[in-house]
């Protein structure tokens, strides 16, 4: 795409209910979070932020092979928005004009998929392009700059779901039947390995 988007995969989490490095868990013969990375640089939207907290010093070595920027967010313990906001200040202002989220454990994504949300949400002009899966509408998801603000003032555990709900005529959503398959327990990850 001539004008580029901002690409911020969010890989700060603990993993407490899994007990180890979400990141790590390997699907198809790598991480997780390998995964996201490769379906990013395959898409060719624009630069890729990683944003690290827990067990960062493991995860770090992953996302070395992949020329991508990272950004240690301290206080990852606080919640999710925390790491968009460390994310979103690491992005040069007038560097993108849309900003697309993604999570570190969505293991079916394709490029494609992410190729659609931000084509999707410049051809209709809304301000959110976002995945819809099991009724819902959630990341990955494309916000134009003017959503941001609303991104930053997020706080504790909420994320990017909650500004994507917030008006449902400014968003528009794509199927990704894949999306409801993440992994955040020992169950997860043992249907994971049955795909």
């Amino acid at each position: 795409m001539n004008d580029p988007t901002a690409v911020l995969i969010l890989a700060a989490g603990a993993s407490t209910r899994l007990g180890h490095p979400k990141q790590l868990v390997q699907f198809r013969g790598k991480p997780l979070l390998a995964h996201a990375i490769e379906a990013a640089t395959a898409a060719d939207l624009g630069p890729i932020w990683v944003v690290l907290g827990a067990h960062a010093a493991e995860i770090r070595p992953v996302v070395s092979r992949y020329g991508v920027r990272v950004v240690t967010n301290r206080d990852w313990a606080t919640g999710l928005a925390g790491s968009i906001r460390a994310g979103l200040s690491a992005i040069a202002p007038g560097l993108c004009q849309d900003l697309l989220l993604m999570l570190c454990d969505q293991p079916c994504l394709e490029p494609d998929h992410l190729i659609s949300l931000v084509a999707a949400r410049r051809a209709c002009a809304r301000a959110i392009a976002a995945s819809e899966y099991n009724g819902q509408r959630g990341v990955p998801a494309v916000f134009a700059r003017a959503i941001w603000p609303e991104l930053l003032a997020l706080t504790g555990q909420h994320g990017a779901r909650e500004v994507v709900a917030r008006d449902p005529a400014r968003v528009v959503a794509l199927p990704f039947a894949w999306g409801a398959l993440d992994v955040d327990t020992a169950a997860d990850v043992a249907a994971l390995a049955k795909l």
